[in-house]
């Protein structure tokens, strides 16, 4: 009878050992899993903040022994960092994350716009959001495929989903040899190319404002062109300036912007926009300063963190044409600024912007213009001419 009293009682002993341990591991692990995490969370906020120009999705699962890193990313040298901080707290695991671009795409990682106006979605399919345009002749980085459709990466560093039709992919090499073809770029806000040299041909497509061609060869008062597809097609000389020409030509002044600026009085506003056919706020003051040849980030916050500071005091006085105006709400004890409009100054008190359609705005109660909302959310005005931006945005250096 006693010994099956100590038996009873050492079963006992041993299932408390058990379930301690147990529960010393599960919390353990469970200790670990937000260590990794919040690692992950402090990798991403430093090096990639910002979903819409970097990639870090990084997910974690546990498997008996270690952990599973798996995900996605096109910064291996952030992942680096994150395992070498795992390794350095000595927590175990298996990395099994996918590097971008794909290895499928057998080095198919470079490509060009192939439409006068491609559409950039936040999901691989049509009904998804668009997220922005990209145009005719435009540089991307090919990341990967699904479906008939491949995410990109553009010059500003915008990611999204891109049609097949829309894209000619090509090898490092054809790009290389692509990059030094001399090259036209369309300086119309409208217009066509023409299966012949003569404006009564047959159009081959639409072309707008900042498309880019290969040269081929003079006809009369056409220039022969080719398509990244190698379609062949005839454009006005007067409609089109050689690309480096036309670069080294550029150094515009703020009425060389509002003169652009303004030739797009009316055109109408469109979520996602960044092309002549339709522009959002931060899409439009882009194509303004594209044409000018600056590549400016495709935001309004992210156009809010280059520039030199003018002014957040309502002192409009200090504005000069060409200046960028930026609206939303301030910081508060537990929130952080936030941008939501951009516009730009043209002088007079007025500012123009895309909201609705392209317009002319005014900061003066006076004037017929007066937008007393966007005054009322009005933030800071930062400028980009006269400033050492200027070069950096340089679009030669992108293209």
């Amino acid at each position: 009878m006693i010994k099956g009293a100590v038996i009873l009682e050492i079963r006992f002993i041993l299932f408390l050992i058990i379930t301690v341990c147990i529960y010393s591991c599960m919390d353990k692990r469970s200790n670990q899993e937000h260590e990794i995490k919040m690692l992950v969370e402090r990798v991403r906020n430093q090096f990639v903040p910002d979903p819409s120009t970097g990639i870090f999705d990084i997910n974690i699962s546990w498997d008996v022994n270690y952990w599973i890193i798996e995900g996605e990313t096109n910064h291996p040298e952030v992942l680096d960092n994150l395992l070498d901080s795992l390794e350095q707290r000595m927590i175990k695991f298996k990395e099994e994350v996918r590097i971008l671009p794909e290895k499928n795409l057998s080095g198919q990682i470079y490509g060009l716009i192939n439409l006068s106006v491609g559409n950039i979605r936040a999901q691989p399919r049509h009904p998804a959001e668009l997220v922005t345009q990209i145009i005719l002749g435009t540089p991307v980085d090919v990341l990967k495929k699904e479906n008939g459709w491949y995410l990109i990466q553009s010059p500003d560093l915008y990611i999204g989903w891109i049609n097949e039709s829309a894209l000619v992919i090509m090898d490092e090499v054809n790009f290389a040899n692509y990059q030094h073809e001399e090259k036209l770029i369309f300086v119309e806000i409208w217009g066509n190319s023409y299966r012949e040299p003569s404006i009564y041909a047959k159009p081959v497509s639409d072309l707008v404002a900042g498309n880019i061609v290969r040269y081929v060869e003079e006809v009369g008062n056409f220039y022969k062109v080719e398509y990244p597809d190698d379609r062949i097609a005839y454009v006005e000389k007067s409609k089109v300036r050689p690309f480096i020409q036309w670069i080294e030509d550029n150094n515009p002044f703020g009425e060389d912007l509002v003169e652009w600026a303004e030739g797009l009085m009316g055109v109408p506003y469109l979520w996602g926009g960044t092309s002549v056919k339709g522009v959002d706020c931060s899409g439009f003051t882009k194509t303004i300063f594209f044409m000018n040849g600056m590549n400016l980030p495709r935001d309004a916050s992210q156009q809010e963190k280059i520039g030199m500071f003018v002014d957040d005091q309502r002192h409009f006085s200090r504005l000069l044409p060409g200046d960028l105006l930026f609206f939303g709400s301030t910081a508060t004890d537990s929130t952080q600024e936030k941008i939501v409009h951009v516009g730009m100054w043209v002088g007079d008190m007025k500012y123009i912007h895309a909201s609705g359609d392209v317009h002319l705005s005014s900061m003066d109660p006076d004037q017929p213009e007066y937008d007393e909302f966007n005054y009322n959310r009005y933030l800071k005005s930062k400028r980009i001419l006269n400033s050492q931006y200027v070069d950096q945005l340089n679009i030669r250096k992108f293209y």
